[in-house]
């Protein structure tokens, strides 16, 4: 934890959330958010309900799965977003301006 928080300071300001600075992924039988199951996630955002979402997130592998599992899927979301604005210029705008209440 310790070299992480340094490599973090290096680069930028550290921010921290409900979950703390760290937070341990794992598996809960109770979990209540998807984030405490094992099920695939998909493309999504984290924390899409902070003012200031996270813009870069390190992730730490502290104990090594045995197992099938573990594939990452990445999107360029500013590229998606230009696409949009370019191609669906209506749905854009709905979509850029138009505020949605969250609950989790």
């Amino acid at each position: 934890t310790e070299s992480m928080l340094s490599l973090q300071t290096k680069i930028g300001s550290v921010k921290s959330t409900h979950f703390g600075p760290f937070w341990n992924v794992k598996t809960k039988a109770d979990a209540m958010n998807l984030a405490y199951t094992s099920a695939t996630l998909g493309l999504h955002l984290d924390l899409p309900f902070y003012s200031y979402t996270p813009g870069v997130q390190f992730l730490q592998c502290i104990k090594q799965y045995q197992g099938s599992g573990g594939v990452n899927e990445f999107a360029d979301a500013f590229a998606v977003a230009e696409k949009m604005r370019e191609e669906f210029p209506a749905e854009f705008k709905l979509l850029s301006e138009t505020d949605i209440h969250f609950w989790d």
